[in-house]
């Protein structure tokens, strides 16, 4: 088990015009703040925008940093901002 809270910030994530109108990113990240990490990954499989907003917290560098060290670093994928990959990496190393 992890202890100490986990940092919900973002790192400003690209939302289309269409979603902003509806509720700010902003908003959203205080909806996610409640869910598991487990439950935020199925979040960011709905649309683009959520993939956008969970992608750019920054509860995945934590999560990253807790499991392989604090002076651990990730590559980020080609094409891929940096957010994203924490994220596609934490997802895919709790496949096994």
């Amino acid at each position: 088990m992890i202890k100490g809270t986990l940092n919900f910030g973002t790192s400003e994530p690209k939302i289309s015009k269409r979603f902003q109108g509806r509720y700010p990113a902003d908003i959203w990240v205080q909806i996610f703040r409640y869910l598991y990490l487990s439950q935020l990954s199925k979040v960011s499989m709905t649309c683009k925008a959520f993939n956008s907003v969970v992608s750019s917290l920054d509860v995945w560098s934590t999560m990253f940093a807790t499991a392989c060290g604090p002076k651990a670093h990730l590559r980020a994928l080609a094409g891929i901002p940096k957010s994203k990959s924490y994220m596609i990496f934490m997802c895919s190393s709790s496949l096994h």
